[in-house]
């Protein structure tokens, strides 16, 4: 039972009313007419504002914490391939799902928590330069004949398209598989948001803040259908797929389409690699071409976004000459900002342990400089750890005639300690 509190409105609570007499005036009766509108014309507006927007989000798969792959159906010759998650790239958090279609056409279909009916279901996608995969994204009823064909149920949805050709300007919006829409934005790079809009019984269809295409057909919609493939291979990225009841934020929010990168920061680097090395003789006809291991131990700093530098500690022996060598160089290394793919370059110091059993090998070591080049590519394993390839080349300037220079295929594994939020 809740405690009665009485409140003493008398006049010793406002002492100001016994001090200002121009308190017990009478109001003007046009100003409490303006009044009065104000307020009438405040009640209906301040309802429609609580009104606008998503009401409830029924769905969200951001594809950072954890992917479901279970929630979705995949079809495809190489779908187990050609599905992955991939950290890097995303449009908002760490990672964004990639559709790869180097054999043939790759769907993935994600059935709605419920149909489509006065809510909103959104999908980013991203635009890359050049040719790409060639992405549809499709509203379909997968109920309605689930005797046919996956693809064929996706192809008679209402469905965007998103050429893999960059000369085609515009994107395609198509029904029952003929095309409703050819208008809409100039197609840009970077990340665009597709919603479908139901709304008492209109279906709109708006990419950004552009509306492409609407219809009054009445249409059941329980499914969202990726596919990319087609007469172009690639890939097609996609994230951030949300339903939700109420209309588009599409349709009121500037939407600025693009990458939004988060701000950068400094990150360290270890890498351990180890590989095969082809060597070759450099200025002497004493060195033959042998081959042998090598492996090594990779430190780097990344100050700015595309540049690195560190000290790369290599070891390497010379196959049947058995001649072993250190060395030790400075490296800067330029390439992407999540550090996937990269050139380097490389110079210091090299010793030679030389093997005495090769009758014209002379007895003493030496030293001399080295220098190397190298191009690689890390692919993440996690949020901050790499398995990576390295072509390199290495000169070894050693006296005594045994320099040597060495091609390597290198494998390795990354760590890196400090993530820059990497979104390319």
């Amino acid at each position: 039972m809740p405690k009665r509190v009485d409140i003493d409105v008398s006049r010793s609570h406002f002492p100001w009313s016994e001090n200002s007499r121009r308190l017990h005036r009478p109001l003007p009766s046009g100003l409490i007419q303006i009044v009065l509108a104000i307020v009438l014309l405040c009640v209906p507006l301040t309802a429609m504002a609580k009104d606008s927007g998503p009401k409830k989000v029924l769905f969200h798969e951001e594809f950072d914490a954890s992917f479901r792959p279970h929630d979705w159906v995949f079809e495809g010759g190489s779908w187990k391939k050609g599905i992955k998650l991939v950290l890097g790239g995303a449009h908002r958090g760490s990672a964004s799902l990639r559709f790869q279609s180097e054999k043939g056409r790759v769907i993935g279909v994600l059935p709605l928590v419920q149909p489509l009916q006065d809510a909103t279901l959104e999908v980013w996608f991203r635009e890359k330069a050049g040719i790409h995969g060639e992405l549809s994204i499709s509203l379909f009823d997968d109920s309605a004949d689930s005797t046919g064909s996956l693809a064929g149920r996706l192809d008679q949805g209402v469905v965007l398209s998103v050429p893999c050709e960059g000369s085609v300007t515009r994107y395609v919006v198509s029904r029952g598989g003929e095309a409703v829409s050819s208008e809409g934005p100039i197609r840009t790079t970077g990340w665009h948001r597709l919603s479908f809009e139901e709304r008492a019984g209109v279906l709109t269809v708006y990419v950004d803040r552009d509306r492409l295409w609407s219809s009054t057909e009445k249409m059941a919609a329980d499914a969202l259908g990726i596919s990319v493939g087609g007469h172009c291979a690639g890939d097609a990225f996609i994230d951030d797929i949300v339903q939700y009841e109420g209309e588009s934020m599409a349709s009121k929010e500037q939407v600025k389409p693009g990458v939004k990168e988060e701000p950068f920061r400094p990150a360290t680097l270890l890498s351990v690699y180890g590989g095969i090395a082809w060597l070759g003789p450099d200025d002497s006809e004493l060195m033959p071409d042998s081959s042998g291991p090598r492996a090594g131990l990779y430190l780097s700093y990344q100050p700015f976004k595309n540049v690195a530098v560190g000290f790369d500690l290599s070891y390497l022996t010379g196959g049947d000459l058995s001649d072993e060598y250190l060395f030790g160089m400075a490296v800067v290394e330029a390439g992407s900002r999540d550090r996937r793919w990269y050139g380097r370059f490389g110079y210091g110091i090299a010793r030679a342990t030389l093997n005495p059993d090769v009758p014209f090998t002379p007895l003493n070591d030496d030293s001399g400089s080295v220098w190397s080049l190298g191009a690689g590519a890390r692919y993440p394993l996690g949020s901050n750890t790499f398995l990576g390839l390295e072509l390199n080349y290495t000169d070894l300037g050693i006296g005594n005639d045994r320099g040597a220079t060495a091609f390597s295929v290198l494998l390795g594994f990354s760590y890196r300690f400090n993530s820059s939020g990497p979104k390319d």
